[in-house]
């Protein structure tokens, strides 16, 4: 589980899919799911409810972000 640390530290889970082309590192807040691009971490970070993280990781594993998938939304949220 991925909780947050001592004195308001952030602890960050790396994805273990990571590879040199890509990656991202997911956080568990209380309020929300934090995602950041673990190749630049300084740069921003996306908040999502916990229902927004499940479906957008519900997507993900379902290939309907897949490039493949064509354009336009494929995600179902919006």
């Amino acid at each position: 589980m991925i909780s947050q640390g001592g004195a308001g530290e952030i602890v960050w889970r790396k994805s273990s899919r990571s590879d040199s082309t890509g990656c991202v590192s997911l956080a568990s807040l209380d309020a929300c799911i934090l995602v950041r691009d673990s190749r630049d971490p300084g740069r921003a970070r996306l908040a999502l409810s916990r229902s927004g993280a499940a479906a957008l990781l519900e997507a993900i594993r379902s290939g309907r972000l897949d490039s493949s998938a064509g354009a336009g939304d494929q995600t179902g949220m919006g």
